[in-house]
Order: C-alpha cells, then sequence, then structure tokens
C-alpha cells in the first residue's frame, strides 16, 4: 500500500505527469479496441480508492469508454487510484 501511495504522489508531480504523457504517446498502455476509435490510444484507470477493491481498467478518451485490458499483466498494475484523474 506504500508504493501505491508513493506512486499516486509521484504521478501528480510535473515530473509524473510527463512520464505518463510519454507513456501515453507511445501506446504503452494500449489502444482501444473499438474499430470507431482508429487504434486510439488509452489510459488506466482506477475505480476506486480502496486497494484491491478492484482492478485495473483501461480509458479511452476517444469512445470515454472504459475496458477490460486485453492483456493479464495489463490488468496487474499494483494500485491505480481514481483520484489520479
Amino acid at each position: 500500500m506504500l508504493y501505491g501511495l508513493i506512486h499516486v504522489r509521484y504521478i501528480l508531480t510535473s515530473k509524473g505527469m510527463s512520464a505518463m504523457l510519454e507513456k501515453y504517446k507511445s501506446y504503452d498502455f494500449g489502444r482501444c479496441p473499438r474499430v470507431y476509435c482508429c487504434g486510439q490510444s488509452c489510459l488506466p484507470v482506477g475505480q476506486s480508492d480502496i486497494p484491491r477493491a478492484s482492478t485495473v481498467k483501461i480509458y479511452c478518451p476517444k469512445c470515454e469508454d472504459v475496458y477490460y485490458p486485453r492483456s493479464k499483466y495489463q490488468g496487474s498494475i499494483l494500485f491505480i487510484s481514481c483520484t489520479m484523474l
């Protein structure tokens, strides 16, 4: 849990936001599965601030929908808070 809290604090800094932007631009979090989104880059999203309450989902900013990650490795991300958005 401590790692998750440290991660959230880092992501909210300007350096963390820059790192997330680079990951977003390089499609590190995957692409939207919808055909009409034309391979839009996605972002990880948490649906709860309570650790282990739900797994990480993938959010597409183009269609504004939330999907289950395709890769089992994407779904096992330790801690993504919904307050990071």
